[in-house]
């Protein structure tokens, strides 16, 4: 028996309304099982987690019934229970994790966010991407968790695990036998494409630029690392095309009018209703994935992170050390030192969250619903800093997007 042809997604829901539903934090959510991602041009089947702006994937499977709350949002004509639904352009996904250790992935399209269910072929890629999102869980919580040794007022620091030590200790986690090393060395290592892309991106809320695990796999795979830095940056300079982080967005708008744009060189991303009180944030996380470049801009934004600062200030203040660049003038600092401010406002972020509002790319709300946490974080707020501390604590769950 064949399989109905798939609807486009624009015959079945209505696009997202580019003010409306301006915050990808509340877009709405369907769902489709019997679900399966491909590249545009082929049928071959490919991961999800390898969406990014300049890797548009094509999500294709049965759009479940609509919840009362998005009914509104259905225009299609079928009668049946659901409809084939083909979702082009996914160039953003998110994910998170049940207090149970479940984790649920979504794709993003032009309607909204699809929570997927995989069909029988695309189970065994759904499997990996999900042992592929606990391992990024295991290895930020090895990372954040502080090491010291003693105890009491006489307690020293350590330093973080080395790639070798990380090793091992996962090899404890999983068998308790760190005899196991070289095991756990492969099973980590064979992860590398979805972690490698989540420290790049900030994920977890943690700068990872100097991390020993980053740093491993860089050296030991410069070939894998510089082919993702590609498809995440996708073409552009060369100069600083495999150095930049594009934010992914599916929210797109022809008008031109207070709209921001991205102003290191090379990067298009925009931000739309930039007069808005939430561009201000919304300037930030993007600037956030900028970390790797070495921009005073960036640096700038990271300076410039008071809530109460008009976000036309702080616009104005970016395009003025953009055009000072351009015009070979000396760049201006303010308030003096202003490094490493991606960092500082990716603290800022986690901290801001705990209010117990529906967080993205990944939360868990007060029910037994798993939500998308605020990009970049794919889980919010993180474990507590404790000995337990392991990739299967309960947590409230981006990522990115934020995600991404």
């Amino acid at each position: 028996m064949s399989q109905p042809q798939p609807h486009p997604e624009s015959d079945l829901l209505t696009p997202l309304h580019p003010v409306h539903d301006a915050d990808p934090d509340h877009w709405p959510e369907f769902e489709v099982t019997n679900a399966r991602v491909t590249t545009p041009d082929s049928d071959d089947l490919v991961p999800l987690l390898t969406a990014t702006e300049h890797n548009p994937l094509v999500l294709t499977g049965s759009l479940q019934p609509l919840s009362d709350e998005y009914r509104n949002r259905y225009i299609g004509q079928g009668t049946r229970r659901s409809d084939t639904i083909r979702v082009p352009g996914v160039r953003l996904f998110a994910y998170g994790q049940y207090a149970d250790g479940s984790v649920v992935l979504w794709a993003a399209g032009q309607a909204g966010w699809y929570t997927i269910k995989p069909a029988r072929p695309y189970r065994s890629i759904y499997t990996r991407m999900v042992e592929g999102v606990k391992m990024l869980y295991f290895v930020a919580d090895m990372y954040r968790e502080e090491r010291k040794q003693g105890k009491g007022k006489n307690a020293t620091p350590l330093p973080p695990y080395t790639a070798e030590e990380l090793f091992e200790q996962y090899a404890l986690e999983m068998w308790d036998d760190t005899s196991r090393m070289e095991e756990a060395r492969g099973i980590i290592e064979d992860h590398r494409d979805f972690l490698i892309t989540s420290m790049l991106g900030g994920k977890e809320g943690m700068d990872w630029k100097k991390n020993p695990l980053y740093l491993y796999f860089k050296k030991t795979f410069p070939q894998d690392h510089d082919a993702i830095l590609y498809r995440i940056a996708g073409p552009g300079k060369k100069s600083t095309a495999a150095q930049r982080v594009a934010r992914q967005q599916s929210v797109d708008s022809t008008s031109t009018k207070n709209t921001w744009t991205c102003a290191l060189d090379g990067c298009t991303h925009k931000i739309y209703l930039a007069s808005e009180p939430g561009s201000q944030r919304l300037t930030r996380e993007h600037y956030k994935l900028h970390a790797y470049d070495d921009d005073e801009r960036v640096r700038l934004v990271g300076r410039l992170q008071a809530p109460s600062l008009p976000v036309g200030h702080l616009m104005e203040r970016v395009r003025l050390v953009a055009r000072r660049r351009e015009g070979g003038g000396q760049q201006e600092e303010v308030g003096g030192d202003v490094w490493g401010g991606a960092e500082d406002v990716e603290g800022e972020e986690m901290k801001d969250g705990k209010q117990g509002e529906k967080e993205k790319e990944m939360v868990l709300d007060s029910s037994h619903k798993a939500e998308r946490a605020k990009m970049p974080s794919s889980r919010y707020p993180p474990p507590a800093l404790a000995p337990t501390t392991t990739a299967t604590a309960t947590a409230a769950i981006e990522p990115i997007v934020q995600r991404y």
